[in-house]
């Protein structure tokens, strides 16, 4: 026997200046899909994998139960819920998985009751409740015991003996090994090997009884009954099964034992006692890796037998007992393998109890019948289920933005997404419906030929979010931060611009070295979006993204996985759908925004030029009763990229490839119907730019194949397809992929994008056909060309000031690019809108790839 003396577990506070506890975190639940007749909301989400969970009331002023989950990084969290909001609170005593006994009075020296945590270490603690002001409480763990070499993954806090005076703590360890630990008269508890076990114990239930037993299932494959007598643990084997055992529950309202028990082959058994024997059947069989199992009220028929198990096969399902034998039921179906679950009275609107589900993916999913379930029909139930939905909460649209979204919203900044940032911030003019210029923050313009300025006139309307007036100096501020500074180069009017001038409150002037066509440039969202002065602090460093859009940038949630933004009307109170929740993606395959529509994780995906909806999967969509798929023009335009420094010099080669394109085929078997055919540099929404007229067939002798080249995975589909024209017209062509093996350099032919609007048509084609920058920029872009006409025309429009003379040349450069074609224009994907059905319509789709326009939903 050893004695441990208790030390306190502290966590250093590295930020934000908190307790030792963790700080308290309070989210809203969020519905995800259910099985008809059930509901599911999600309740909490972990940093990583939950493997325990448990219902039990550890703060009892507050009424209803808790759930105590504990992860696979040592974090113990007790999740209150009060009217739908869940307060996380959490201590973090190990480093380690830990599993979590039920609350218990196991320490006199202690008030109320204790929790107690094991695991992976070896490690024991005690967590308790330690409260705080104004009836708030935190938790606080110390820790009590320790076992060298050895893992816990069950611990058990109970009144094993029966008599009244306080209840044992038991850790059962993987080499089998059972440790006691009790409170002594000095500080600390004692700590003894009491037993070894055929196998660990993975979980242990305890039936009352005169004493209670306690039933546990092990990875041996034992199920065994253990007692507590005299301060000794005496253990008999009711079965071995031929497969490890993986958890237990029992049937709380059955008038004799009744225990159900899982098998890592996915079979589940159900044991009955009687007279001291044992009754075993095979009630069902599943998925392998069952990791769950519950029994409780869940029918309305309160005399219904019914498990729920969930597991590797990444369902929870309903296990219940018919006239005519074993039913099973899906109940809800997890992105992620299950791990535990915990069943507990969270909600008093239906008869039934509530379901816990944890696993691998770090999210608590809380599972329910709807309000009025099995209640008397005379009770009248006030707001059905089937009108609330997703109503009450914000409505949550999918976008892909790399974490610096997080850390610093600014139009200065090339990273954290585009619409992230149009949400927020205006410019002084932008793209309209067909491709031309209007107005922004800018309610008027015109050219000072003479002192060869560019004028504006500001909207006496516009605020910013702080509730300051949008003044000609507050702009001028802006501008001033990124003129001149070759980050910005690519914007061929960055090095045009002289100074900035305000003139009074509401006009503007931007002095230029000689005419040239300042407006295109100013649509761009990277930098010449309009950040407030109060964006940053005295000594010009960032403190908070303010601009002048439809939406305020409210802060980031659920760990960074969320940005809130508020729509922002001055003068008006505030609406019942106000807020919107972008929900962010990483900027890899792996993390799926349409997988996140169909489990309910978003409300809506649309295609942006960061997030790109694959046609296929909106096709599979548009036949789901459940989902709803909405499509508009697009402007970014998918073209063949001819290489003029191989075989692709050849006009003739060129003019063969633009007469084999059949984009109505394309269209339909690559984009599955979810693209306009275009002919010219800009997509047929653009309609300040003309299409083109693709040349006649005409047939080329070629010795070796061409060479396609594509840079993405998604784009393989279309290079197969082009290669396959091509090939049928007689030019064979194989298909290459770039990277490190292959450069377009080494490809006859390459796929390629347009950007779309606002930065199509003039912007793109100054980068693709223009002069080169004069050194490096943001935008990783080239011009390459070796058409001097074609160079001399571009060089024209970014010297013109009037818009209808630079639709004259846009003319003149279309039918250039008809005659030497230096690009094949492909199509234009469309927009397109996924969201779940009864999800209210979101947004405005408009061509602009870089915009959301989520003011439909706020303003309805």
């Amino acid at each position: 026997m050893c004695t441990i003396h208790r030390s306190r577990s502290v966590l250093l506070a590295v930020s934000l200046g908190v307790t030792p506890g963790l700080a308290q975190v309070t989210t809203e639940q969020v519905a995800v899909p259910a099985a008809e007749g059930w509901r599911a909301h999600r309740i909490y989400k972990s940093e990583s994998g939950i493997w325990y969970a448990r219902a039990a009331m550890v703060a009892p002023a507050y009424g209803a139960p808790d759930l105590i989950v504990t992860d696979d990084n040592g974090r113990c969290t007790v999740l209150s819920v009060y009217s739908g909001r869940w307060t996380a609170r959490s201590v973090e005593p190990d480093h380690g998985w830990l599993a979590p006994s039920a609350p218990a009075d196991v320490d006199p020296r202690v008030a109320g009751r204790e929790l107690y945590v094991a695991g992976r270490h070896g490690n024991v603690h005690q967590v308790t409740v330690r409260p705080r002001a104004h009836g708030g409480w935190e938790l606080e763990s110390v820790e009590i015991g320790h076992v060298a070499a050895e893992e816990f993954h069950t611990i058990v806090a109970d009144d094993l003996a029966g008599d009244g005076k306080g209840a044992e703590l038991l850790a059962f360890a993987i080499s089998g090994a059972v440790y006691a630990l009790a409170p002594q008269a000095e500080p600390g508890f004692t700590q003894r090997k009491v037993a070894t076990l055929p196998g660990r114990v993975r979980q242990a239930v305890v039936v009352p009884g005169t004493p209670p037993r306690l039933f546990g299932v092990a990875r041996s494959g034992h199920l065994l009954e253990m007692r507590w007598r005299d301060g000794a643990l005496t253990t008999r084997v009711i079965t071995r099964e031929p497969m490890g055992l993986g958890r237990i529950a029992r049937w709380r309202a059955a008038d004799h034992p009744v225990l159900y028990v899982t098998r890592d082959d996915g079979v589940v058994l159900r044991f009955a006692e009687r007279g001291g024997i044992w009754n075993r059947e095979v009630i069902s069989v599943g998925a392998q890796g069952l990791r769950g199992i519950v029994s409780g009220r869940f029918c309305a028929d309160p005399k219904c037998e019914a498990v729920m198990v969930f597991g590797y096969g990444k369902k929870v399902q309903l296990v219940v007992r018919r006239e005519s034998g074993w039913a099973v039921e899906d109940v809800f179906e997890s992105p992620d393998k299950g791990h535990w679950l915990a069943v507990g009275e969270f909600d008093g609107r239906n008869s039934t109890e509530e379901v816990a589900a944890t696993g691998f993916g770090g999210e608590v999913v809380l599972l329910s019948r709807p309000p009025g379930f099995g209640l008397d029909a005379r009770v009248a139930v006030l707001e059905p289920e089937q009108q609330r939905g997703a109503s009450d909460r914000p409505i949550r649209v999918a976008i892909k933005a790399g974490e610096q979204a997080t850390k610093e919203l600014s139009p200065l900044n090339y990273q954290g997404g585009f619409a992230t940032k149009t949400m927020i911030y205006q410019t002084l003019v932008r793209r309209g419906a067909d491709g031309g210029l209007v107005p922004g923050l800018a309610a008027s313009w015109r050219f000072d030929a003479g002192e060869k300025a560019w004028v504006f006139a500001l909207r006496s309307d516009a605020r910013f979010h702080d509730g300051t007036p949008v003044t000609a100096v507050a702009v001028a501020e802006h501008f001033r931060r990124w003129i001149g500074l070759p980050e910005h180069d690519w914007l061929s009017a960055n090095r045009r611009i002289q100074r900035v001038e305000a003139v009074g409150d509401r006009q503007l002037r931007i002095l230029v070295d000689r005419p040239c066509a300042l407006l295109p440039a100013l649509c761009a969202i990277n930098p010449t979006a309009i950040a407030a002065p109060s964006s940053r602090d005295r000594e010009g460093a960032w403190r908070r993204a303010v601009g002048s859009g439809a939406f305020a940038f409210e802060g980031v949630r659920e760990g960074g996985r969320v940005l809130r933004y508020r729509r922002f009307r001055p003068g008006r109170e505030r609406g019942p759908h106000d807020c919107v929740d972008l929900v962010r993606f990483r900027k890899t395959p792996d993390d799926d925004p349409i997988a996140a529509l169909r489990r309910g994780d978003v409300d809506v995906v649309v295609s942006t030029w960061n997030l790109n909806v694959d046609p296929s999967r909106a096709a599979a969509l548009r036949n789901d009763p459940a989902f709803l798929v909405q499509d508009g023009p697009g402007s970014s335009v998918v073209y063949l990229d001819c290489e003029d420094r191989g075989r692709a010099r050849d006009v003739a080669l060129r003019r063969a490839v633009a007469a084999a394109i059949d984009r109505a085929e394309l269209v339909r078997t690559v984009e599955h119907g979810f693209a306009d055919p275009t002919t010219g540099w800009a997509a047929p929404s653009v309609r300040i730019w003309p299409q083109g007229t693709p040349p006649r067939g005409q047939s080329v002798a070629l010795e070796k194949p061409l060479r396609l080249g594509h840079r993405r995975a998604a784009d393989r589909r279309l290079a197969d397809a082009v290669a396959a024209q091509l090939t049928r017209a007689g030019m064979r062509t194989s298909v290459v992929e770039l990277g490190e093996q292959a450069s377009e350099a080494d490809c006859d032919l390459t796929i390629s994008r347009t950007h779309g609007i606002p930065y199509d048509p003039f912007l793109t084609m100054v980068t693709r056909f223009g002069p080169p920058p004069a050194g490096k920029s943001a935008s990783g872009a080239r011009s390459r060309t070796n058409h001097p006409s074609l160079v001399s025309l571009v060089r024209r429009a970014m010297d013109e000031v009037d818009p209808a003379s630079r639709r004259e040349l846009f003319v003149e450069i279309q039918r250039h690019l008809d005659r030497e074609c230096p690009v094949v224009p492909l199509y234009a994907p469309r927009r397109l809108v996924l969201r779940r059905r009864g999800t209210a319509e979101p947004v405005g789709l408009t061509h602009d790839l870089y915009r959301l326009d989520l003011t439909r939903w706020t303003d309805r």
